[in-house]
């Protein structure tokens, strides 16, 4: 059973847990420790990881973010989720599990939408990813993301929330994902925020090594 699980990259996690998520995270362009050095930028950073029958199968680290800019003399604020890092263990690529995390994203801006409307002019998913990785970019074009810059050695890539985004959120991925957020919720409320996928105790944080 894959199961989609996320809580504050500010929580102290387990040595193990953590070099876990370090060992999936090295097959992306960003380290959990680069991630967290943008901590003070971003609002509610959080890591996302992705068990499989009990492996840490899959991870992302990313965090929203509100810029303000200009249009004919005009300001105007534009909120994005900043995607820092989303990498898939070599054996269960090609199984969905990237697209689901994209649409999970998508559901937090529909969400942040929601809740905040006009207050912000675009709402969109920002990644940098290497000129070198081929694999990553081909994934993102495939998931409709715009190259809008590149800064060094990073092109700059952004999916805008819109109609046709939404129209991608099917009932079945958003009763999936709300029913794994559901769970989340009701573990917020005591000090862990998951299931531990390696020993299954919804107490543990990982710990349990």
């Amino acid at each position: 059973m894959t199961t989609f699980n996320c809580f504050s990259a500010r929580m102290k996690l387990g040595k193990e847990l953590k070099e876990e998520i370090e060992k999936v995270l090295a097959l992306a362009d960003y380290t959990l420790k680069e991630f967290l050095s943008f901590n003070n930028v971003l609002l509610d950073p959080t890591i996302l990881v992705v068990f499989d029958n009990g492996n840490l199968v899959g991870c992302a680290v990313y965090g929203g973010y509100i810029e303000d800019n200009y249009e004919n003399g005009q300001l105007f604020k534009e909120y994005s989720i900043t995607l820092g890092g989303l990498a898939i263990t070599y054996s269960y690529r090609n199984k969905g599990i990237g697209t689901k995390i994209i649409q999970y994203l998508l559901l937090q801006l529909s969400k942040k939408e929601i809740e905040c409307g006009n207050e912000f002019k675009t709402y969109y998913i920002n990644v940098r990813v290497e000129k070198t990785n081929a694999n990553a970019i081909s994934f993102y074009k495939n998931k409709n993301f715009i190259q809008f810059a590149i800064v060094g050695k990073f092109l700059c890539m952004a999916l805008n929330l819109d109609e046709n985004n939404k129209s991608c959120l099917g009932k079945s991925i958003v009763q999936e994902l709300t029913n794994q957020e559901q769970i989340e919720i009701l573990c917020k409320k005591t000090r862990p925020v998951f299931f531990c996928g390696f020993c299954g105790d919804p107490k543990c944080i990982g710990y349990c090594f």
